[in-house]
């Protein structure tokens, strides 16, 4: 087999891969193109869900800032680390709250995992003591 051609099996496995795992569209453009993307995890570093910032604000008129992965938006944050706090810090986005969890603060998420926030409130030997507050 020519150099040339075990690169070319690599690379049409690896768009493979991506293809499955929702990366490209049915156009064929990539899903996160001009975008930062963070890949987000679940227990045994299983990536679940993928987010993506577009970094310019010069788009088509109705380009999402924020992009996900098709399918159910899942959490960055493990169910723990909300269970001794009696603040949760709720962001607009995933990048709004890798922002506050850079700077150090554990007890945050982000809108699309409102549904599971509300699940583990409800759920929570602690539902007295927790609230919800908005700017």
């Amino acid at each position: 087999m020519a150099r040339g051609e075990g690169a070319r099996v690599a690379e049409a496995a690896m768009r493979g891969q991506l293809d499955r795992a929702g990366m490209y569209r049915e156009s064929g453009h990539e899903h996160f193109n001009g975008s930062v993307v963070a890949p987000i995890f679940a227990e045994g570093r299983r990536v679940v869900e993928m987010y993506g910032k577009k970094l310019s604000t010069r788009l088509r008129k109705g380009t999402p800032q924020h992009l996900y992965l098709p399918g159910p938006h899942r959490g960055v944050w493990k169910e723990e680390a909300l269970e001794n706090t009696k603040e949760v810090i709720l962001c607009e986005s995933l990048i709004d709250a890798l922002t506050f969890w850079c700077a150090g603060y554990r007890h945050v998420t982000a809108f699309a995992v409102l549904p599971l926030l509300v699940e583990l409130h409800a759920r929570s030997d602690r539902r007295d003591s927790i609230h919800f507050r908005s700017r």
